[in-house]
């Protein structure tokens, strides 16, 4: 059913990714990436949450694209060691 369009917003893909290791729900992940930098906002967590889950699927299978995010993410990172704000930086 993660394929089903009305489910596409619960980003299904992250978690059949992590538990199956699929190529096709890897495939699936990685088209809703944004920019091939981010996840946009999924259930209207932010950016920053989905992006979050997004990794948290990639983990070790995908080393290459979780580091390409992983940069990202550094890379608008404040000095202060946040992103914008408190729900966001959590």
């Amino acid at each position: 059913m993660s394929f089903e369009t009305e489910n596409k917003k619960y980003m299904p893909f992250a978690l059949m990714y992590l538990l199956t290791g699929s190529s096709e729900y890897y495939a699936e992940l990685m088209n809703s990436q944004e920019q091939n930098k981010y996840w946009d906002d999924y259930r209207g967590k932010g950016k920053y949450y989905s992006t979050a889950l997004a990794l948290l699927a990639l983990n070790k299978n995908a080393a290459e694209d979780a580091e390409r995010v992983k940069n990202y993410l550094l890379s608008v990172q404040e000095k202060s060691g946040c992103w914008g704000n408190i729900r966001d930086t959590s």
